[in-house]
């Protein structure tokens, strides 16, 4: 299958897929998501890819994940700078972490799994020494003040 386009729009795309909503009683179509290409120097150098989606059928299509022409991927961010560039909150139920300080009670770790549960006992653990370490610090204090 080949897809060409005109890049006649004001979006200057190449290509584009459009998904369209189609209402059966008035046989009407809204665009609700799109993918498309763009050349990115004007048709002289590589291009990017764009997907787009509408909140509801009145609203024009917004960017939400871009992957540029060097492969770097973009979501929430027309402009990526990192492999993968996210603009808001990621979620997962584990990663691979490339230097941690502690893993698996080693004092140093080049690589290991960790689970956000991990995470979140070792936030709390932090949140545990924060509040020691100030509690030792008045002391300290209180100790300097008595001399």
């Amino acid at each position: 299958m080949t897809i060409q386009g005109s890049g006649a729009n004001s979006l200057k795309d190449t290509a584009c897929i459009i998904f369209q909503d189609l209402n059966s009683d008035t046989r009407a179509t809204n665009n609700i998501a799109s993918i498309s290409t763009r050349n990115t120097e004007n048709g002289k150098g590589g291009g990017i890819l764009t997907f787009k989606t509408t909140a509801s059928n009145n609203e024009p299509m917004s960017e939400h994940m871009r992957i540029t022409s060097t492969g770097l991927v973009g979501i929430g961010t027309t402009e990526p700078s990192q492999t993968l560039d996210v603009n808001g909150t990621i979620r997962s139920s584990s990663w691979k972490a490339r230097t941690l300080l502690m893993c698996d009670d080693s004092l140093v770790a080049t690589s290991c799994d960790i689970t956000v549960d991990q995470v979140e006992t070792m936030s709390a653990q932090m949140n545990v020494l924060t509040a020691r370490i100030g509690e030792l610090e008045a002391q300290l204090n209180a100790l300097k003040t008595s001399r």
